[in-house]
């Protein structure tokens, strides 16, 4: 839907759209682990500390990236094929 709205300023709103993505899910965590810790009796004071050891694990960076690449491979071509459909002169059921 965003490429229908944004036809000139396409690769702005995308870079937009994916930064916004990426702060969300940066600070997220950080303002969920506040909101927990402001409810005494919630299930947060039961959970236990996770182990961040993972990160010292090489594997764990190739599973990143090869997901992260998966996650690209989706969605810029869905996001960019009806604008090459219409450049054809496809009408819009022909290129859905």
């Amino acid at each position: 839907m965003l490429n229908e709205w944004f036809i000139n300023r396409r690769g702005l709103a995308l870079g937009i759209l994916c930064a916004a993505t990426g702060v969300s899910g940066l600070f997220y965590p950080f303002v969920l682990e506040t909101l927990l810790s402001r409810h005494p009796n919630s299930y947060h004071d039961a959970t236990p500390k996770i182990d961040y050891s993972f990160f010292k694990m090489p594997l764990f960076y190739i599973f990143s990236l090869a997901a992260l690449l998966e996650g690209l491979g989706h969605y810029f071509p869905k996001t960019y094929l009806p604008s090459y459909a219409t450049s054809f002169g496809l009408s819009d059921p022909i290129r859905a």
